[in-house]
């Protein structure tokens, strides 16, 4: 059977994965309380010149009680999705550097590019780790976006999430985009890597025959082509 990292991750952090679900959705039902229900009736009381100030004391202290556990709740999930994400780049590093350790040798791979593979591989892993949950979430906020316009809004709101689910497609494509010019910049990273690995494994040569200034602008050149791609 085929080896699945994905799945391997979240069976065992899933404890984790669904608590900051969790958190999440608690904090978006504060996120959408807050203007639906206290601010609406707020700014309908500030309306009224009859209104009761007590009524009106209430609605504005269940506003800042929303928000306030909004606030509390998002940053709660922030903190759980960094702290598996941490742990997914250090299963990473561990993993990589356990195999470094059992190979005889590297297999046509430099000392460079397994540091190379080890610091931007895991820092994908990282990046998956604290976002990949809003591919799922953002279904459930666009549905409940949708119902909660509709009501107020009625046909108008068609618009707006229009507009916005226009926007997917561009993200996509920049993000396409992105991978793509960093899968060619990796390659002039591990060309400068190897270099520099090079370079300090013969240190003492390059010193003693006065070589620093033309190794110096060997890699200042793969450095500029690796920030022009």
């Amino acid at each position: 059977e085929k080896a699945s990292m994905e799945w391997v991750f979240f069976n065992c952090y899933k404890g984790l994965i669904l608590r900051s679900v969790a958190i999440y959705l608690l904090s978006f039902v504060f996120f959408v309380l807050g203007p639906v229900v206290f601010l609406r009736n707020l700014v309908k009381f500030a309306g009224d010149e009859d209104g009761k100030i007590g009524v009106g004391l209430a609605f504005a202290f269940s506003l800042f009680v929303s928000e306030v556990l909004r606030s509390t709740f998002m940053q709660q999930y922030w903190f759980q999705c960094v702290y598996y994400a941490v742990r997914y780049r250090t299963v990473v590093y561990a993993l990589v550097y356990r195999k470094a350790l059992e190979l005889r040798d590297l297999g046509g791979y430099s000392v460079g590019e397994l540091v190379n593979i080890s610091g931007n591989d895991s820092q994908r892993m990282f990046e998956a780790g604290v976002f990949t949950q809003f591919i799922f979430l953002a279904v459930v906020n666009i549905a409940v976006v949708m119902v909660v316009s509709w009501i107020f809004l009625g046909p108008a709101c068609l618009v707006g999430v229009a507009i916005f689910l226009l926007t997917i497609p561009v993200q996509w494509y920049f993000s396409k985009k992105t991978g793509s010019l960093r899968s060619k910049a990796v390659v002039q990273t591990d060309k400068r890597v190897r270099m520099m690995n090079e370079i300090l494994t013969c240190i003492k040569l390059i010193k003693m025959y006065a070589w620093e200034k033309p190794f110096a602008q060997h890699i200042s050149d793969i450095r500029n082509k690796e920030k022009l791609v």
